[in-house]
């Protein structure tokens, strides 16, 4: 679903709120993170921090029960795939430091 351009800068705009640490979110599964914003009809981004600097936004949705745990269970898997790349290229990179 595309997003119009309203959704869209509310969503910015809680994007860089996390970038300064003033954003209102909590962990929903293991690493797995949800931004709230209670503005418009109330929307969930999920997320993760991939590294110190670095967000990696998977999905989201509005309050909706069920598109909540659809973008959860989307993002999560998404996760776990990046998650598991990462620790075989570091696996990797130390095997070819020896």
């Amino acid at each position: 679903m595309a997003l119009d351009s309203t959704t869209r800068a509310l969503i910015e705009q809680h994007r860089n709120r996390l970038r300064l640490g003033t954003g209102k979110s909590k962990f929903v599964r293991g690493k797995l993170r949800e931004l709230i914003i209670e503005e418009g009809a109330g929307y969930r981004v999920y997320y993760y921090r991939y590294s110190e600097n670095e967000l990696m936004i998977f999905t989201g949705s509005d309050k909706n029960r069920k598109n909540q745990q659809h973008a959860i269970d989307l993002a999560e898997k998404l996760m776990n795939a990046i998650e598991a790349d990462k620790k075989k290229r570091k696996k990797n990179a130390d095997k070819s430091k020896k």
